[in-house]
């Protein structure tokens, strides 16, 4: 192939080409589409392994125990001719339901801070999936 021409005095040390890479720019050599698939981090690392409650099973546990205990209080308590049994089953749904799911979600948060102790450490190593290529 032929060579681009070049001024007649040679060319300018100056001047930079234009194929030329950035000093300060960290891409790769092939361009930036390269894929990134070979750089997965590093082969070990120490990872925490815990087992973890779910605070919202305690808290909609907490809710539910809220609402038997409206239900019983409701059917077991006296009966009031002002108001009608739906309405006091909803006054009480509201005040049992509320603190039971208050409840459920302070357990569900005390276990998690006890299962933050119980916390365990492990030395993971990466392996290929795609040995097979």
């Amino acid at each position: 192939m032929t060579e681009p021409p070049t001024s007649p005095g040679g060319p300018d040390e100056s001047e930079v080409p234009a194929t030329s890479p950035d000093p300060d720019r960290h891409e790769p050599e092939n361009g930036p589409a390269e894929d990134q698939s070979t750089d997965r981090g590093p082969a070990e690392r120490e990872v925490v392994v815990r087992r973890a409650p779910s605070v919202i099973a305690f808290l909609i546990t907490g809710l539910v125990i809220g609402l038997i205990v409206a239900v019983l209080s409701t059917v077991l308590g006296p009966a009031d001719q002002k108001y009608t049994t739906g309405a006091i089953f909803g006054m009480m749904a509201v005040i049992f339901g509320t603190a039971g799911a208050v409840l459920g979600a302070l357990v569900g948060l005390i276990a998690d801070r006890r299962s933050r102790k119980k916390a365990t450490r492990f030395r993971a190593v990466r392996i290929d999936d795609d040995v097979e290529k």
